[in-house]
């Protein structure tokens, strides 16, 4: 179908290049952003029910099983879609460890599997992926939590990944101690397939519905993932850079204190991964901000030699 690449495209080009470290972008679903406009601007339909992700998460594989299924045709000589797409990712209160909000994930009768994706730079080799999760229901209904390490820009399985983390479970673990309340920790350890340094990571959740009974309203609840331990390359090419850009908090102009002979890439990035700012500067240069709001940036300043990475804040 028509709309499938552009709005695969659009979510895949959001939040994938703030990450270099390995760290989990919003591994607590704390922050969640509403795409209810673009994925109407991109079906030619008004969606009744809203469409919000966790920030730096996206469904999909759901949207592509749904986009495949067929069952969407029949609504695109319509001027609205009343089915609620997602409505099997919602935010859930309260999260582990007194947090606020965790990801609440199911299957459902329309479509047995849900998931969640995240892409990001990756150029580090942890040790474990931890986490939180907690199952609602007498289903059993199965929870899937990779995070797969690789090189390149084709997603690869864990047999050819450089690195992987699997944990899984069906319905929740039977314990009489414990508080049906309560999230439950998990840990997966890292198993390597080869000695080099990854530059990608992808963090899959997925949670599938029990094939017996589609019906079941039982779900898992996600929450606090991370990745812990391990080895930064001996090379690292990302560094911090506290005062390339000053000054911090900024209102109007930023000035670039880097000396390079050549000129240095300076990209802003908002909260949600979008790039807001991409410009060639040389040292000691004013660069105008006026036209971003006040709100938390992460900067991107790539040199001849280097990369540095420094979080900005715009203060009116």
């Amino acid at each position: 179908m028509k709309f499938i690449l552009p709005l695969l495209l659009l979510l895949l080009s959001v939040g994938h290049e703030l990450n270099a470290q390995c760290q989990v972008q919003n591994g607590g679903f704390e922050m969640w952003t509403d795409y209810t406009d673009s994925f109407e601007h991109e079906l030619g339909l008004e969606l009744t029910e809203p469409v919000i992700f966790p920030t730096n998460w996206f469904s999909i594989f759901r949207l592509t099983q749904i986009a495949l299924s067929g069952f969407i045709i029949d609504y695109l000589d319509q001027d609205s879609l009343d089915i609620p797409i997602f409505n099997t990712l919602q935010q859930y209160s309260p999260g582990a460890n007194g947090t606020a909000t965790a990801a609440k994930i199911s299957g459902d009768s329309l479509e047995l599997i849900s998931d969640l994706v995240q892409f990001a730079e990756c150029s580090f080799r942890p040790e474990k992926m931890t986490g939180y999760f907690k199952y609602e229901g007498e289903g059993q209904d199965t929870l899937r939590i990779a995070a797969i390490l690789y090189k390149g820009n084709e997603l690869v399985d864990t047999a050819d990944a450089i690195g992987y983390a699997n944990f899984s479970v069906v319905g929740t673990p039977i314990d009489i101690s414990r508080d049906a309340a309560d999230f439950t920790a998990f840990s997966a350890d890292f198993i390597y397939n080869s000695d080099e340094n990854p530059d990608t990571v992808a963090i899959l959740i997925l949670s599938t519905k029990d094939e017996a009974n589609p019906n079941d309203t039982s779900f898992h609840v996600v929450d606090e993932i991370q990745f812990e331990g391990g080895v930064v390359p001996t090379k690292d090419y990302y560094q911090e850079a506290p005062y390339a850009l000053t000054p911090n908090p900024a209102t109007e102009l930023l000035t670039l204190n880097l000396n390079s002979r050549y000129p240095i890439r300076v990209e802003l990035y908002d909260a949600i991964g979008n790039r807001v700012l991409d410009k060639d500067v040389s040292s000691s240069e004013s660069i105008s901000i006026r036209h971003l709001p006040s709100g938390t940036y992460l900067s991107r300043i790539r040199s001849a030699e280097d990369i540095f990475w420094q979080k900005l804040v715009i203060n009116r």
